[in-house]
């Protein structure tokens, strides 16, 4: 579930890049045709050492076009400690704070919030709070401009352990409904899930692709994580934990709210009567993703995924818009569920190892400039890309490859890098199914609900606890909902209270009382 999540956040971050690049290259040897004036004499670099995780295959910051971007604009160089896995890093990032064998500051830092606490407790991550105004004003700016950013970085004591990446515009997990297949059938945007259950019955028996063959999917997903994204047609946006805030600050555990067995109900409804896909909870996601992107016909209805292009080709994604959120049966005001927030903690952080914390603040600070935005994203100017003003293109030619563009071109390929990412700039792309995509998600933003809000882990032995009830609790909500929906248990009243009874066994009522302390405990330190 949470696996999921991250690879789907891996994704958001990397798509832009990936789709305008495909079928596209830079100059053979990946290098600028004519490297931009150094604004600083290379006798006055000073150096530094820093420490990070970089997944890119093959990326290597000792040559890569960024930091050397950054040296000449900057004067500061490094010598790195460049992890390419989550594990290596981890245990590094872990040896290094424990001997004391720190590097000056973490780039790409994968700092988790107890980290922050941790190493910000014990000095070795240096409070930046005080030094943002005078070393980090473009920074200081906007985290003036937008309180509820600088909330979500500051720890309770107000201190500030780690510098973070930010976007005012985030991809979302969205619901993608073939349009095509709309306009072919004269069918109107689905606005209830009854409505949309008779788009799928129609999808089903009137070949919307035209074709002759019975081989239409109206309804793919997998398994229990991407489908509780259509919960919200019931009224319910839950979080991984399979838990939200309501109107009236109470925490509330999704699976015992009435709308979660009418969702079960609905979509047992679907996989009767041949609506949706009968591998949804028997496909691995890489199995499915395989199937799909090699595939040369139009043949699914509807899917989840950040963008079409993602699963499917980027032909065949042209085919695709986002579901507009759906009507739930009281009537009430649709939402939808925001996964991505504008801000990802922990991307930089300094070290008491450092002897010129303003320094490394003010290097960083140019990531939050619009220039240094872009130069993360899409690379130099007129050397990588292209801006006529109103939109922007890759300068490519038919040798050097995809990969080479990502190694080593551009940084910010992923959910760890800091700085503040242009949205808008990233919007004005000429590639029109990227900007349509971004024009849909922006349509849908009013309707975001954030679950659950950000709380720091400061209470050990609470975060413990409901670590220890979900790795229980979620594997029975998934399973059992699963379970249903595929008709391996009937769904009566006898076996959902049967099922509810065993969360409630197994502690569901105890993590929601751990949630709303934690949620309590947000709030107050919020008014003091």
């Amino acid at each position: 579930m949470i696996k999921e999540r991250n690879r789907l956040i891996r994704l958001a971050a990397a798509a832009l890049a990936l789709v305008m690049l495909c079928g596209r290259a830079l100059p053979a040897s990946a290098e600028p045709e004519s490297a931009p004036p150094s604004d600083v004499p290379l006798d006055t670099v000073h150096v530094y050492t820093m420490m990070g995780l970089d997944m890119e295959s093959g990326r290597d910051w000792r040559t890569h076009a960024f930091f050397t971007t950054m040296r000449e604009r900057t004067g500061i160089d490094f010598v790195f400690r460049q992890y390419a896995d989550e594990a290596s890093y981890q245990t590094a990032k872990d040896t290094a704070f424990a001997s004391e064998d720190l590097p000056d500051v973490f780039f790409k830092a994968a700092l988790t919030p107890e980290e922050e606490l941790r190493y910000r407790a014990s000095g070795q991550l240096i409070d930046l709070a005080p030094l943002l105004e005078s070393s980090a004003p473009t920074l200081s700016g906007i985290l003036n401009a937008r309180e509820d950013w600088r909330v979500s970085i500051t720890h309770p004591d107000g201190s500030i352990a780690a510098l973070p990446g930010l976007n005012g515009y985030e991809r979302q997990c969205y619901i993608w409904i073939n349009q095509e297949w709309l306009t072919a059938l004269n069918l109107p945007m689905p606005e209830t899930f009854a409505q949309f259950a008779d788009t799928l019955t129609t999808f089903r028996d009137r070949d919307p692709n035209g074709n002759g063959r019975e081989d239409e999917i109206p309804l793919s997903f997998i398994g229990p994580w991407e489908a509780k994204f259509f919960l919200h047609a019931f009224g319910l946006t839950p979080n991984d934990y399979n838990i939200y805030v309501d109107s009236d600050d109470t925490v509330r555990y999704a699976a015992f709210e009435p709308g979660f067995r009418e969702f079960t109900e609905s979509m047992r409804a679907l996989k009767q009567n041949g609506s949706l896909d009968g591998s949804t909870f028997r496909q691995g996601q890489s199995q499915r993703t395989t199937l799909l992107s090699e595939a040369k016909e139009n043949t699914i209805g509807v899917f989840v995924s950040i963008a079409p292009y993602t699963l499917v080709s980027t032909e065949l994604a042209e085919a695709y818009s986002i579901l507009t959120p759906l009507t739930p049966p009281d009537g009430s005001a649709p939402n939808y569920r925001r996964l991505l927030s504008g801000v990802v903690q922990g991307t930089f952080a300094v070290t008491s190892k450092c002897d010129d914390p303003g320094a490394m603040l003010g290097w960083a600070d140019y990531l939050y400039t619009e220039d240094g935005g872009r130069l993360a994203l899409a690379g130099v100017p007129d050397v990588d890309y292209k801006w006529s003003g109103t939109s922007w293109q890759w300068i490519t030619d038919e040798f050097t490859t995809i990969d080479a563009v990502l190694r080593d071109r551009v940084i910010h390929t992923d959910n760890l890098t800091p700085g503040l990412t242009p949205a808008d700039f990233e919007r004005r792309t000429d590639l029109a199914i990227e900007a349509r995509v971004r024009r849909e998600g922006d349509a849908i933003q009013p309707l975001l609900t954030t679950p659950f809000p950000f709380t720091w882990p400061t209470n050990e032995a609470r975060e413990d606890e409901i670590a220890s009830l979900q790795r229980v609790l979620g594997a029975m909500v998934d399973e059992g909902m699963a379970r249903f929906i595929d008709g391996e248990i009937e769904l009566n009243d006898e076996n959902w209270e049967a099922y509810l009874n065993g969360l409630r066994d197994q502690g569901a009522d105890r993590l929601t009382e751990l949630f709303q302390e934690a949620y309590d405990e947000r709030n107050r330190s919020a008014e003091d």
